[in-house]
Order: C-alpha cells, then sequence, then structure tokens
C-alpha cells in the first residue's frame, strides 16, 4: 500500500508541481483516487473540535503513522445506515457549534467503527462519501461559494473541496 501512495504521490507531483490545480470535471477521478489509496482498509480514530473546525483522524492502521490521513470538515455532512437512511445531519450553518463534532462522534460510535470500503467524490461537486464496510455511509458536502468545504491531508498531499464546486489538490512539500 505505501508504493501505491508513493507512486500517486509521485504522479501527482510530476503533473501539479509546487502549485495547486484545480478544473473538477478533469480531475474528479484523480483526486477520487488519491482520496481511495489514503481511505481504504483506515479506522476512523476519532472526531475533534479543534479551532473551530471539525477534523476527523483517519489512519490506514494505528501501527503505521506514515498513512494517518486527516480530514478537516468546513461544511455540512449527513451519516447514512446500511440501509440508506439518513440517521444524522448538520448543516453547513451549524458546523462551527461545538455541538457538531457531538453528532459526528455519536455516528461514528454507532456505525463507523468498521474499516473504509472506499471514498468517493459526487458526479457533479466534490460531495465527500466515506462508505464503511458495514455499508454505513458519512457524506461531507462539497458546494460553497465561498469556502473550502473539507480538506484531507495526508503526509503532504491535500485534496481539497474548493469553492465552485471544484477540486483541487497539491503537493505541500514544494513549496
Amino acid at each position: 500500500m505505501r508504493d501505491r501512495i508513493r507512486t500517486a504521490t509521485a504522479r501527482l507531483r510530476e503533473r501539479v508541481g509546487a502549485g495547486p490545480r484545480s478544473d473538477y470535471p478533469a480531475l474528479r477521478d484523480e483526486a477520487e483516487a488519491l482520496l481511495q489509496r489514503f481511505m481504504e482498509g483506515g479506522l476512523v480514530l476519532g472526531a475533534h473540535w479543534w479551532s473551530s473546525l471539525v477534523v476527523v483522524i483517519i489512519p490506514a492502521s494505528p501501527f503505521d503513522a506514515e498513512r494517518d490521513a486527516y480530514l478537516t470538515v468546513e461544511s455540512g455532512w449527513s451519516g447514512f445506515d446500511r440501509s440508506g437512511g439518513e440517521v444524522a445531519r448538520v448543516e453547513a450553518a451549524r458546523i462551527h457549534e461545538p455541538t457538531s463534532v457531538g453528532y459526528l462522534a455519536a455516528f461514528l460510535a454507532e456505525f463507523g467503527r468498521s474499516p473504509i470500503r472506499s471514498a468517493s467524490l459526487g458526479a457533479s461537486r466534490p460531495d465527500l462519501t466515506i462508505e464503511f464496510e458495514t455499508g454505513a455511509r458519512l457524506r461531507f458536502d462539497g458546494h460553497d461559494e465561498k469556502y473550502e468545504s473539507w480538506n484531507v491531508e495526508h503526509p503532504g498531499v491535500f485534496v481539497v473541496a474548493t469553492p465552485g464546486d471544484n477540486v483541487s489538490f497539491f503537493d505541500g512539500t514544494s513549496g
């Protein structure tokens, strides 16, 4: 798995260089492939309230710190049980309330204790969906006109849902 991530990161550095790149339709598949590599098989360690951001830490293995990924959320989100029923929701306007992390932690305690099966992006905008082996899903809204909706940081690489329904990714170590 490490080699796959290093290869994807090297390809990203070749394509992107030091600067960010953004064009959702053209970059969706590549951004989704990076997210999948960062999260597949990972376990959610927890949700934290930190500087008014909700951060979900997703280590692929608690014994392999090089693979930790951090999902920072600035958007609304929904949680779905294995049958697809919505069981939790926090609107974007309420994401900065301290209780929003409590709702996320409650969802994760009940539905998110199994490995991550997949990470995917929406067809027309960067809504991030994380599906667990149990069939439960978390969907983070990717739409905002002014702000980044979410970002995933994997050592030195960032994938970001940018304003206007775009996605950008860049190598944070190159500049």
